[in-house]
Parts: structure tokens; sequence; C-alpha cells
């Protein structure tokens, strides 16, 4: 019975945030909201995140600060998956989700120089960058270029506390 009043006010605060959703711009702060979560909720072994494939994580630079397995359950991915969800699985040790695909295997596509193709795009592994990214970039304008939050100079992050 305990299970269900929770799942429910869960569905409801999810409804909440959806119908709060839009808010002007389409980056979104998955890191700081991670590790707010991780603060206020200390004991657990991984964590999962719901995400928009459309939007960039603008805060990606905080990535250091966290340090257990990040499971992404990915929303909007019919046009391939924005690679910063690949690199923020990569760098936690953790997955990429998909209605189409289940993604754990990123360690393995590091060490390889070929190109690996995920729901009909094309990615690799740019060694240089530590970092997974399109074979063929996508335009400036188009939802899934996030190459700016990458840069330190461009991350807008501080230690959180």
């Amino acid at each position: 019975m305990k299970g269900r009043r929770i799942l429910k006010k869960l569905v409801n605060l999810l409804n909440k945030v959806k119908l709060k959703g839009n808010g002007g711009d389409t980056e979104e702060n998955n890191l700081e909201a991670i590790i707010k979560g991780i603060q206020k909720y200390p004991d657990f072994s991984e964590v999962i995140l719901i995400a928009d494939n459309n939007s960039c994580i603008r805060d990606f630079c905080l990535i250091h600060e966290i340090n257990v397995p990040v499971k992404i359950i990915l929303c909007g991915t019919y046009a391939g998956i924005n690679p910063q969800f690949l690199n923020l699985a990569y760098k936690t040790n953790g997955s990429v989700h998909t209605i189409e695909d289940d993604i754990y295997d990123l360690y393995t596509h590091k060490n390889s120089d070929a190109a690996w193709m995920i729901e009909g795009t094309e990615y690799r592994f740019n060694a240089k960058k530590d970092l997974f990214e399109y074979v063929t970039p996508p335009d400036k304008d188009d939802p899934h270029y996030c190459e700016s939050f990458y840069k330190k100079k461009k991350c807008k992050c501080e230690k959180l506390k």
C-alpha cells in the first residue's frame, strides 16, 4: 500500500513538472539536479535520470562531481541520441536506455576507431576530447548541437555545496 502512495506521488510530481515545462530555453541543468538529489538522498548506488534527448546538458562541466553510475532513460530519440547523454553515461560508468535500445557497453567503443551505429545514426569516440560525438556533426541550429556546453569557458558552473 505504501508503494502505491509513493508511486502516485511520483506520477503527480512528474505531471506537475511536465505542465511547468518550456521555460524559454532548451538547455537543462541535468547534472545540478543529479548532484542535489545525491546530496539530499545519499543512500543509493546509482542514479536514474529521465531526460529530454532534444535538450543540451547546460552544466556538463559538473561531471567530475558525480561518482556513481547514471542510468539515463531518454525521451525523443527519433533523430538519434544526443551525444551528451552518451558522454554522461560513459563518464559515470552508466548506461543509456531508449524505447529501441539499451546501451551498456560504451567503454568497448572507446577503444575502437570504427564508427558505431545507434538507431540509424553514426557515432565515434574522439580520444583527444575523451568524448563520443557524431560522425557527421549536426548544424548549429539542431537541438543536438551541444558543443559549447563541453567548453569550460562557456560553462557557467560552480562547485555546488
